[in-house]
């Protein structure tokens, strides 16, 4: 495959649009594992835009409410999560996971469930991803580092079906692909 390179990145774009292609050809039993694949690419290609490419749009898109899956807070505030903090979490789930095993203090990772009927073959019918930096890797309690901190800790889990999976890597992949510096209109 070649990749047309600009001085701006637009190499980027490329990848994010091809993914795009890619995930809207393919429908079938490794869905759920492709979609985590290259969902981890989409996001940490994300949040390198956002920290070198300051576009207007993007901004906008990014800071808007997060409204996908179940979302459950340890923190218990009432204010709306953006998609920024979320994407954001969702890569820490994907790029540093950890057992998630049934411990009072979930650790960082993501896990799926799965259909549990003997009359349906066995598929992943959603996938559970867990944001808790200040979690020691085996869910034994607080990390070192954090408990001298005076505030409550906060674990954020995200349970995104099949379909809001795919969702989502399929609209991360549509803002990523766009320009990042549009040509001027005439």
């Amino acid at each position: 495959m070649e990749h047309e390179k600009t001085h701006d990145k637009q190499i980027h774009a490329s990848v994010a649009k091809r993914i795009e292609i890619i995930l809207k050809q393919y429908k079938g039993p490794y869905e759920v594992t492709l979609c985590l694949s290259l969902l981890q690419t989409l996001l940490t290609q994300c949040l390198e835009r956002q920290n070198s490419t300051k576009s207007p749009a993007f901004e906008i898109w990014l800071n808007q409410e997060w409204t996908l899956g179940t979302v459950e807070r340890s923190d218990q505030q009432k204010s709306p999560l953006r998609r920024k903090n979320m994407l954001e979490s969702l890569r820490h789930a994907l790029s540093h996971p950890c057992d998630q095993n049934d411990t009072p203090n979930p650790a960082t990772g993501y896990s799926e469930d799965w259909t549990d009927s003997p009359s349906q073959p066995r598929e992943i019918q959603a996938v559970k991803f867990t944001h808790s930096p200040w979690i020691k890797q085996d869910g034994s309690g607080l990390d070192n580092r954090f408990a001298r901190k005076q505030k409550p800790y906060k674990v954020l889990q995200l349970v995104l079906n099949t379909e809001q999976l795919r969702t989502l890597t399929l609209d991360l992949s549509q803002h990523l692909s766009s320009p990042l510096n549009p040509p001027p209109a005439q």
